[in-house]
């Protein structure tokens, strides 16, 4: 489910509903437009999905209809987990998914969707063995004098 909000007496929003789209739910919610698009297929492995709680996760199967297997997943604190379970959600919008993209970078991950793994980024390993030839080099020096 895709979710938008309009404010009212704000500038009129226009936007595409993507042909997969089985249902439109419009409602007003306070001084807002609430539209919601549910979507006609089932998520499949490596989406990006968002549940209730805010906690954005690749999808990786239905485990019931309450419960989805993930192989990454960030809470909406920033604590990131690999694989596990999570509440299920519905499919998380750009905007919605980029604290996954930067949970991952900043523990030196990253989503590699052909693989369907999440990897250490190679500009990270190289920094570690980078800073190994620099501790090695200083004992070397240290041991010198």
């Amino acid at each position: 489910m895709k979710q938008i909000e309009l404010e009212i007496g704000k500038n009129c929003n226009t936007f595409d509903i993507p042909d997969d789209i089985k249902k439109v739910t419009v409602k007003q919610v306070g001084n807002k437009i609430v539209i919601e698009m549910v979507q006609e297929k089932e998520p499949k492995p490596g989406d990006v999905m968002i549940n209730n709680s805010g906690n954005v996760y690749i999808f990786k199967e239905v485990v019931d209809n309450f419960k989805h297997k993930h192989y990454v997943w960030v809470s909406e604190s920033g604590r990131l987990s690999i694989g596990g379970f999570c509440d299920s959600g519905r499919p998380a919008i750009p905007e919605e998914a980029q604290p996954l993209w930067d949970a991952l970078k900043k523990a030196g991950k990253r989503w590699n969707p052909e693989t369907m793994q999440v990897e250490e980024n190679p500009e990270v390993i190289r920094i570690r063995e980078l800073m190994e030839v620099i501790e090695r080099y200083l004992m070397y020096r240290e041991g010198e004098k």
